[in-house]
């Protein structure tokens, strides 16, 4: 898995999966395809240690994001 180090390669990461994606379903090669997988990985690992969620506080915010994870 790729690993993102730094704000600025996170922030290329984001542009280059914007990009990939703005090609759409009926266009978009299975490399891109796979690059798009790759980078949402390592995004979303970036984003765990950088940008992590509050704990809920209350028992109506624990259930509210049982409710989003469940989406």
């Amino acid at each position: 898995m790729e690993t993102i180090k730094s704000e600025k390669e996170y922030e290329d990461a984001l542009e280059e999966v914007n990009d990939l994606m703005k090609k759409g379903d009926d266009h978009i090669s299975d490399e891109d395809a796979d690059r798009v997988e790759t980078l949402a990985l390592a995004i979303q690992a970036y984003e765990d240690i950088h940008y992590p969620f509050p704990l809920p506080k209350s028992v109506p915010e624990m259930v509210e994001q049982k409710r989003l994870n469940s989406i």
